[in-house]
């Protein structure tokens, strides 16, 4: 009942997703060793159920805005997308390694960047001049825009459900870079 704090959404991001960029970085060193993806497969779901563990206020999809508009707490929206994002981008340094050597890894890649270019889309349209120089939405974009533009060019083939929707974000992705360039030298 009582209203959110900035440090809530940090610790909703921990227990969420940010406590595995450890063994992330543990799968990394070991070349995306083909006998590790289990280890990608559980975390990739234990994101998932702790997603949907979030409380109300923060949960990432038809969330609880009843504290959006308390005195204080104006920040919030701005905050779950940021989550949002944020727990996308790791899904997406999840099964990095992998893109290349596993179809599941490449699908997941491609739904992970495509939810954090819309989160990143949906922050900047809340965003004021002053945010640009804020060094999270150019990564959060960035990488994401990279990995899209690799996966649909190097597997043409694949996911074509997707080929829209990743044109479509990378597009205005790299419009909103042009813009935030323009104020974040």
């Amino acid at each position: 009942t009582d209203p959110p704090r900035p440090f809530d959404v940090i610790l909703a991001g921990f227990n969420v997703a940010y406590r595995y960029f450890k063994d992330i970085h543990k799968l990394e060193h070991h070349s995306a060793s083909h006998q590790d993806y289990p280890t990608v497969e559980h975390i990739h779901g234990a994101i998932k159920r702790n997603s949907e563990a979030l409380p109300s206020w923060c949960r990432l999809e038809h969330p609880d805005t009843k504290f959006d508009r308390i005195q204080g707490c104006q920040w919030l929206p701005l905050a779950r997308e940021g989550l949002y994002s944020l727990i996308h981008l790791v899904l997406l340094a999840l099964h990095r390694p992998y893109v290349f050597s596993v179809a599941n890894s490449r699908t997941e890649a491609l739904k992970a960047g495509i939810s954090v270019l819309r989160a990143q889309e949906r922050l900047f349209q809340q965003s004021q001049p002053h945010h640009c120089k804020v060094f999270t939405p150019v990564y959060a974009s960035f990488d994401a825009i990279v990995l899209l533009a690799a996966l649909c060019l190097v597997f043409p083939n694949e996911n074509q459900e997707l080929r829209t929707d990743c044109i479509d974000v990378v597009e205005r992705g790299m419009q909103r870079l042009g813009i935030i360039g323009q104020f974040n030298s």
